[in-house]
């Protein structure tokens, strides 16, 4: 639409222009799978319509503007959406690539019709019937990706790397439409179809190839980390078990120790004999409180039993009361595992440095409403400010160090069947994390 055109009906394209943002917010909401709420997707649609209508109302297209508009799109996903920067970028740029198919299939259906395109530009009814058309190209694009679970994750777990190779394929993608964007902006209806639609095919299959492949790599990347979590599994148990062959192996000269004490009646020696012998049990009887419930999950499994270890070695006497497995959440394996480790660090951490030295760990279901509970309480010393904690940079453990729970809080946002809360008493520290149960849900 024109700049004159604009300025003839602005309430029409205004309400054009919010059409597009809010398919534009759907993708991104479809292609990442990040919940977004219907106030702050129409808040984000309205704020981005009104300023796009402005420059419009005041400028002519051009390249210069189709810039600035996805500048706009970006700094909207990122101050409204709440999304990261990268992301936005990459978010922004696929979604233009759609709205120039979208424009391109236009331009193809009325070039049936012999229409100059500046008839079609100052038409109003004509104007309207080609956003629907751009409209279904886009839902339609937007169903696909929906209905294939096509979803491009930009996580911390993936590599920065990785989220870079992201944006520099959509970079690449625009910088080799681009001179589509200028032939259609010059161009009249008047053009062989043979090009039209050769432009149209070969944007649709390398947009889709380019996704396909992005979306490969990311899940790749994400198989990698759940081979990580594997391995730390494999390797805990592997040494949970080499231990074992050990103890069982000097268990006749424990014995033989054991008797020589009392043989010599060295009550002294013996009750620091047995003390250290009761520190390896102590990692035994934590160990096999758990291995019947969570070994089902390998990644959660192995993860516990590194962090119980940790504790040990500290000091930190360790309480688990552990009645279920986790395998039948939505939340990813990795993200549960990385919200766990910065839990458990945490309540380590704390409990390390206060008297009591006492972390609790409780994993049980709750058939009253369909969740899974997971809570972990800690011993700690000092003062807790409970509302400040979850922000970026806060922390006692010195400059740098406090992302650990605002990453934490950045995962649990993203879905709506996981929630954290958090509680402090004069001598624990409480989290309480509740995760939505599939398979209880079913039975209810």
């Amino acid at each position: 639409m024109t700049k004159g055109f604009v300025q003839l009906y602005p309430l029409l394209c205004l309400l054009l222009f919010f059409k597009d943002v809010i398919l534009i917010g759907l993708f991104m909401h479809v292609s990442t799978g990040v919940k977004l709420r219907l106030s702050r997707l129409l808040t984000f649609s309205l704020i981005i319509s009104i300023i796009i209508l402005l420059i419009r109302y005041n400028f002519e297209f051009n390249l210069i503007f189709f810039i600035f508009y996805t500048l706009i799109l970006v700094l909207g996903s990122v101050f409204i959406l709440k999304f990261g920067t990268v992301k936005s970028i990459a978010l922004a740029l696929s979604a233009q690539i759609i709205v120039i198919i979208g424009d391109l299939v236009v331009m193809l259906f009325f070039s049936q019709f012999n229409l100059s395109k500046e008839n079609f530009i100052s038409n109003v009814p004509l104007m309207i019937i080609g956003n629907l058309i751009g409209a279904v190209v886009f839902i339609s694009i937007i169903l696909f990706i929906y209905y294939s679970k096509l979803q491009i994750n930009f996580s911390d777990d993936i590599s920065k790397k990785r989220n870079a190779g992201m944006l520099l394929n959509a970079l690449i993608t625009l910088f080799l439409i681009s001179p589509n964007i200028v032939f259609f902006v010059l161009s009249s209806f008047d053009i062989p179809k043979s090009i039209i639609i050769f432009n149209v095919f070969a944007l649709i299959i390398f947009f889709s190839l380019s996704t396909y492949n992005t979306y490969k790599s990311n899940e790749l990347e994400i198989k990698k980390n759940d081979l990580e979590y594997q391995k730390l599994y494999n390797k805990t148990l592997n040494d949970l078990v080499d231990g074992l062959r050990t103890f069982k192996h000097d268990l006749s000269n424990i014995l033989d120790s054991i008797g020589g004490y009392i043989a010599l009646n060295d009550h002294k020696g013996l009750k620091k004999y047995f003390s250290e012998l009761m520190e390896d049990f102590g990692v035994v009887n934590n160990l096999s409180s758990i291995s019947s419930t969570i070994v089902n999950n390998p990644s959660v499994y192995g993860l516990f039993i590194s962090k119980l270890y940790l504790a040990e070695k500290k000091g930190i006497k360790i309480i688990t009361d552990i009645t279920c497995d986790l395998n039948n959440t939505q939340i990813k394996i990795y993200e549960m595992c990385k919200i766990l480790g910065i839990l458990l660090d945490n309540a380590i951490e704390a409990a390390y440095e206060s008297t009591d030295k006492v972390v609790n760990i409780t994993i049980k279901e709750s058939y009253t409403d369909n969740n899974y509970l997971i809570i972990i309480e800690n011993t700690y010393s000092g003062i807790i400010n409970i509302n400040d904690i979850f922000k970026k940079g806060v922390t006692s453990k010195g400059h740098g160090r406090g992302i650990g729970l605002w990453e934490v809080k950045n995962i649990t946002n993203k879905y709506k069947t996981v929630s954290l809360h958090s509680k402090v008493n004069e001598r624990t520290f409480i989290q309480e994390l509740y995760i939505e149960s599939n398979a209880l849900k079913a039975v209810g």
